[in-house]
């Protein structure tokens, strides 16, 4: 079958392997933006907050994640997260 010459297919011995770029969601952004800045404190946009029901769900998730990026050793600092005045806000 090698001996043949194809018009539109090119045959291959195995299957080869096609890499799925990581998907980062926005909350992981949100944390790794603060994460490499030099500020101590941070307010979330509500542009973000808006996607949530509300602001205690919205700091809940931000922080969970905040705790699974430091155990998996990608942040360095801790990341305190928590609402107040309809607004969600970061400290280191």
């Amino acid at each position: 079958m090698s001996d043949k010459d194809f018009k539109f297919i090119e045959p291959l011995e195995e299957r080869p392997i096609a890499k799925k770029p990581k998907r980062i969601s926005r909350v992981e952004q949100v944390i790794m933006e603060f994460a490499k800045s030099d500020y101590k404190y941070a307010a979330v946009k509500d542009e973000l907050v808006q996607e949530y029901k509300n602001t205690k769900g919205c700091a809940r998730a931000i922080g969970r994640v905040a705790s699974t990026l430091k155990k998996k050793g990608v942040i360095d600092q801790d990341v305190k997260v928590y609402s107040a005045m309809d607004r969600v806000y970061l400290e280191r």
